[in-house]
């Protein structure tokens, strides 16, 4: 397990059964946590890595974490458009 502060820091070539997951923080803006995932998806789709990428949110259904709920949104197209990642 290794712990990278941003993502491009991820090494290339993250192969079959790499996992990598986003922890974003609580105190982030909506806009900064988006832009993370936004920007991790992106530099593991140029990278062509075959790592899966899991987002933990937190409290997005009962609508209590305003920060998280654009993840969640984000996530679910992500999923639909690149289902390798």
């Amino acid at each position: 397990c290794r712990t990278y502060e941003h993502p491009d820091q991820l090494p290339d070539g993250l192969g079959h059964g790499s996992v990598v997951l986003l922890v974003p923080g609580t105190d982030e803006s909506p806009e900064s946590a988006a832009e993370l995932l936004l920007h991790t998806l992106k530099q593991l789709h140029h990278s062509g890595s075959e790592a899966r990428l899991w987002v933990l949110t937190r409290r997005v259904y009962e609508g209590a974490n305003l920060v998280h709920a654009p993840l969640f949104g984000l996530a679910r197209v992500a999923a639909a458009e690149h289902p390798q990642l």
